[in-house]
């Protein structure tokens, strides 16, 4: 029985540092056995109109796999192809629980508030991308700390709505 346990505690440890990628353009069957492997899993080669496909919930074959592998309980990071520009939604970096980098690998955030604070600039990694609605502002300080850290602020073409 302890052998047992032995291989699955492995099997365990071995997974939450295993990485798949999916090169979304050539992929077009996703096999189950791989979420039970890898932890981490990436889909690559994004654009905008995977991202709609996204927003929409279509259930195209890579949007079916991402919710399956969340509900494996994966890490699931999206890697765009395309430049992050005002087609960019803040909506479906808020709306989804995954990690997304704009096509140099730079992290993109995204917030919920009308005024987006400090405490939120310092929370987004240096050089990122943060995607604001149309009419979401920055604090003064929120300014300074945006220069200091040269992230790069891309306004979507969404309206601000509090939620």
């Amino acid at each position: 029985m302890d052998a047992l346990v032995k291989l699955v505690l492995e099997r365990l440890e071995k997974r939450m540092t295993s990485t798949a990628t999916f090169m979304v353009t050539e992929c077009n069957s996703y096999d189950e056995h791989i979420l039970l492997q890898n932890q981490l899993i990436s889909f690559a080669g994004i654009d905008y109109g995977h991202l709609r496909e996204l927003m929409c919930d279509t259930l195209v074959p890579w949007v079916a796999y991402l919710h399956r592998a969340l509900a494996y309980d994966c890490e699931v990071t999206i890697h765009l192809a395309v430049p992050v520009t005002s087609l960019m939604n803040p909506s479906v970096i808020l709306d989804w629980p995954i990690k997304f980098l704009d096509k140099f690998g730079r992290p993109i955030y995204a917030s919920h508030q009308a005024w987006i604070t400090t405490s939120f600039v310092r929370s987004c990694e240096s050089q990122s991308i943060i995607v604001i609605y149309r009419g979401q502002r920055f604090t003064m300080a929120a300014r300074d700390e945006i220069e200091r850290l040269g992230i790069t602020i891309i306004e979507g073409n969404e309206k601000y709505a509090s939620r």
